[in-house]
């Protein structure tokens, strides 16, 4: 799952760029890691991305990326449930923003070439919690993977905030 967020900002004063370019440079790094083939039968790959890409694995066949979709939330939680359903082992690898504060709100106005996101926390007092933006600006909390999941979700923090590289290895017993 990975999310480059061409055009975005955030709807603070600052308007700051939320683009990612570096996940196009992450996927072509962990697709070789992991030995990725484009004709390989023997594995079952989930990408979800929010850009194109052409790919030319360790083989050296070149093809556009066959994905499964945007990473929306919708999407997301659809693919990581099938994915999941029979047990096994497996990787889920984000790549995109995570954000860490109290539950509230998210919304993403859509310009003509921009997108604007911008979040408002609750005012009811509560705890912190870590979640994925997704490219439609819903999010996903990390408590998703009790439900879908069946074992913890871990986020990478650095610093006081959450990195952006999430990843967290699914395990179910058969």
């Amino acid at each position: 799952i990975l999310v480059h967020y061409e055009g975005w900002t955030t709807g603070s004063s600052e308007m700051r760029s939320m683009q990612l370019n570096a996940v196009k440079k992450d996927l072509k790094r962990l697709l070789d890691f992991l030995e990725y083939r484009h004709d390989d039968s023997t594995k079952t790959w989930h990408i979800l991305l929010d850009f194109e890409c052409t790919y030319k694995d360790y083989t050296g066949k070149e093809n556009a990326l066959t994905t499964c979709g945007r990473p929306d939330r919708e999407t997301i939680l659809k693919i990581v449930e099938e994915a999941t359903k029979n047990g096994g082992t497996g990787l889920i690898y984000y790549g995109g923003h995570c954000h860490y504060m109290g539950r509230g709100t998210s919304r993403l106005d859509k310009r003509d070439t921009s997108r604007i996101y911008t979040e408002k926390e609750d005012s009811q007092p509560g705890e912190k919690a870590a979640y994925l933006v997704c490219s439609d600006g819903e999010r996903i909390y990390e408590h998703f993977s009790i439900g879908v999941l069946r074992s913890p979700t871990k986020f990478i923090k650095y610093k006081k905030s959450f990195y952006h590289y999430c990843t967290f290895k699914v395990h179910q017993e058969s």
